[in-house]
Formats: C-alpha cells, sequence, structure tokens
C-alpha cells in the first residue's frame, strides 16, 4: 500500500513530513508505471498515485513560494524542521533529493516539469 503525502497549507505555508515525503518518494517505481501502460484503460497503481502526489506537492510548494510563502519540511526526533523561502532553494532542494539514480526517473517526468513551468 502507497504512503500519501500528505501536506497541508498552513497560514499559506506548505507544510510535509520529511520522513512520509521520502517514504512516498520511495514507492514511486518505475518498472510499475511502464508496466502493461498501453493496455490500461483507467486504473492506476500505487506508483503513479505516489507519482501524482509529488506532482501535487511540488505544484503547491511553487504556488505558495511565488506568494512569499515558505515549505517546512517536518522532521523526526527533535530534528530541525527544514524551510525553503524561495523558488531558487526549492529548486536546489529538489535536484539535490532526486538527484539519486532511482529517482531519475521522477525528477524528469515530475520535477523538471513542474519547475521549469515556472
Amino acid at each position: 500500500m502507497v504512503t500519501i503525502t500528505q501536506y497541508q497549507i498552513i497560514d499559506g505555508n506548505v507544510t510535509i513530513d520529511f520522513n512520509r515525503f521520502c517514504d512516498n518518494a520511495a514507492n514511486c517505481q518505475e518498472e510499475e508505471i511502464e508496466k502493461d501502460f498501453d493496455k490500461r484503460s483507467y486504473q492506476v497503481n500505487d506508483s503513479e498515485v505516489a507519482l501524482n502526489e509529488i506532482r501535487s506537492f511540488i505544484q503547491a510548494s511553487i504556488e505558495c513560494l511565488k506568494n512569499g510563502n515558505k515549505i517546512i519540511f517536518t522532521r523526526a526526533n527533535g530534528n530541525p524542521p527544514i524551510v525553503l523561502k524561495d523558488l531558487d532553494s526549492f529548486r536546489t532542494w529538489a535536484n539535490e533529493f532526486f538527484s539519486i539514480p532511482r529517482y531519475q526517473f521522477i525528477k524528469s517526468r515530475v520535477v523538471g516539469k513542474e519547475v521549469s513551468v515556472e
């Protein structure tokens, strides 16, 4: 079962649990998205749900940053939150986070498209 990225927009800021976000990214498997793609009609699998959640998070984040708000990643075990305050820092973070080999397809399908649209 896929972990859904659950982000909230509070006072214009996007807030999300960093560990959940990492779990969600890990659920995106390229081979699952490509499997039987041409034969399917409407059903989606867990990888596609996870990918769409990441897309939605990135779109909401960009919109909030454009409006002068922040992205806040909350973290477990008393670790300080990660706070991104502008589009450049968000782009840098996204490029670094999705640079590991197994996330390359997420970067090309979602991150690159959404960040370059802005």
